[in-house]
């Protein structure tokens, strides 16, 4: 038998967010604020310190949308918090029709496919009256629940294996610091910028104006430092205008360094060893005394992304880290065999981390596999 399908505006209540007066956010005092970068991470670094209605606050499990941009949707997974504009919740207005766990599995691909179709000139935006109109199909009850029982299960286990690549990341993390201490809290040693050069604007080797190059934007840098997807264009069509890089270079952006996952990586296996970029990066290369990984790694530390967000400079909204924020970290200048020992460590974490991701890929498969059966019905 076939499931009705229904108006998703006649199951749910949604609550958008309030514009808070920004004046008033700061990173300690009030309550917490979830903003659109928040709803997909769960957590959030911004205080609110002023008046709010109640109606406004957001408690762990409720299930929220960003209204720009991606429009990811995450259940709440922090202690309770305001909720701002362009973020809205949503949720069954009657749970003996439709279950919200139900809910939360269906909803990201009308999500995606209403993303799709969106068309922009800057960001997307999504409006309530798009989630009103989504055509839902709604079995009975126990078939809900056991459909959102299935996918949870699925769900746990892709989170489980991300958990375990997170902890090689913070294995790696807390290896450097063991190895080398805290440059933030260094107040001896070498400046870092003495033992890199920052912003290199001249190829180290000579390249013709018809040769390939690399060719990657910032969006194309991963999470965890990776290149995706690089692009290819003539040494002449890019050579002006754009960050210069080459093999063995470190990539820092400007504008994102203390986000969870802030953009960087070490250029590797560039066509002809030369690459070109988004102006938003840094590009650091390192001297005869300190390894590409080494730098990376250093960058990578969660206390140098703070302390770098701290003295980022310019207004708001357009605050970058300077060149000269370079200045201000000092570092030990270990001996490359010591640099190379923690290079071989990294190497052998890598490897590992590179199973749990394979494992990921298996385990993302199958949930897509069930989702894409769940609501065709057929499990």
């Amino acid at each position: 038998m076939s499931w009705e399908t229904v108006k998703l505006g006649e199951l749910v209540k949604i609550l958008s967010g309030y514009a808070f007066d920004a004046s008033l956010f700061n990173d300690k005092f009030g309550l917490p604020l979830i903003r659109i970068r928040d709803v997909k991470r769960g957590f959030t670094n911004t205080y609110f310190n002023g008046l709010f209605h109640e109606k406004f606050i957001i408690k762990n499990g409720d299930i929220l949308i960003g209204m720009d941009g991606e429009f990811n949707l995450s259940p709440w997974r922090s202690e309770p918090a305001l909720l701002n504009q362009r973020v809205c919740k949503i949720e069954s207005n009657n749970e003996l029709k439709l279950l919200n766990s139900y809910l939360l599995h269906f909803l990201p691909i009308q999500l995606k496919k209403i993303e799709e179709k969106t068309s922009y000139v800057t960001v997307k935006h999504l409006s309530v009256k798009d989630i009103n109109n989504i055509q839902i199909p709604l079995p009975d009850i126990t078939i809900q629940k056991n459909i959102a029982t299935i996918l949870d299960k699925a769900d746990d286990l892709r989170k489980k294996d991300l958990k375990l690549l997170q902890h090689y990341d913070a294995l790696a993390q807390s290896l450097f610091i063991e190895m080398f201490g805290d440059p933030v809290k260094n107040e001896k040693g070498i400046v870092f910028s003495q033992v890199i050069k920052i912003n290199p604007s001249k190829s180290e080797k000579t390249v013709e104006n018809n040769e390939l190059v690399s060719f990657i934007p910032m969006a194309n840098v991963g999470e965890k430092g990776e290149f995706n997807n690089s692009l290819y264009k003539t040494f002449g069509e890019v050579k002006t205008g754009f960050t210069y890089f080459a093999d063995g270079d470190v990539l820092f952006a400007k504008i994102t360094p203390c986000m969870e996952n802030g953009k960087g990586a070490i250029a590797k296996n560039l066509i002809n060893g030369i690459g070109f970029g988004s102006t938003e990066f840094h590009v650091f290369r390192p001297n005869e005394s300190v390894t590409s990984e080494y730098i990376y790694h250093l960058l990578a530390l969660p206390s140098i992304r703070k302390y770098a967000e701290l003295n980022m400079t310019g207004s708001a909204g357009q605050k970058r880290v300077s060149t000269s924020f370079f200045n201000k970290i000092k570092i030990d200048l270990p001996a490359i065999s010591v640099q190379n020992q923690f290079a071989s460590l990294i190497q052998n974490i890598e490897l590992q981390k590179e199973k749990v991701k394979a494992q990921i890929q298996a385990s993302e498969n199958l949930f897509q596999s069930l989702l894409q059966k769940a609501f065709n019905q057929e499990l």
